[in-house]
């Protein structure tokens, strides 16, 4: 964790050009620091996390760099902001709304998801009201992977609590079967 103050310092400097391969390690810490059941590893694993999260104001500003990994990276770590859940699904729903890379708008779809449904509520008030933005930018892009996505990771959530959303995943999936007979 004590390395982190100066990840984030370096990332402050918009000259820095490596700003993309940063954010990838500090993703990769994000998606791989709560698998252990060695009690000493977890409070690391925790110390590093609360590290991280003080750049939360810094990966407000980086999700709108003009690098493609910087902000990729940047949705992945937001992603895991879960104390901030409220704040972040407001900042990727409005990322989602003027991105241009369907890599990055995928990964906003799976993180915005995942957070709705771990810190906020996915059946009631902001989670619900989310997940209806999401809805309302899948049915009319253009992109069929990203409409499988956000339908994938609503199957996983076992999510059916919207008439229309519902048949929308429905004939998204069918559709996909199609594709792959």
């Amino acid at each position: 964790p004590a390395i982190i103050p100066f990840v984030l310092e370096v990332l402050e400097d918009t000259k820095y050009r490596e700003r993309g391969y940063l954010m990838l390690g500090l993703s990769l810490m994000c998606d791989s620091l709560f698998y252990s059941e060695r009690v000493s590893y977890m409070r690391l694993a925790l110390k590093t996390f609360e590290a991280i999260k003080q750049g939360f104001p810094l990966y407000k500003r980086l999700i709108d760099d003009s690098e493609q990994e910087t902000r990729l990276y940047t949705v992945i770590v937001l992603g895991w902001m879960q104390d901030d859940a409220s704040e972040v699904v407001d900042v990727l729903l409005e990322r989602l709304k003027i991105e241009t890379d369907e890599e990055v708008r995928i990964e906003i779809i799976k993180r915005t998801i995942h957070l709705i449904y771990n810190g906020l509520s996915i059946y009631a008030g902001k989670g619900m009201e989310s997940i209806r933005a999401l809805y309302d930018f899948v049915k009319d892009c253009d992109s069929f992977d990203e409409k499988l996505i956000y339908v994938q990771e609503l199957a996983n959530l076992h999510f059916g609590h919207d008439k229309d959303i519902n048949v929308f995943m429905e004939k998204t999936l069918l559709h996909a079967k199609k594709d792959n007979e």
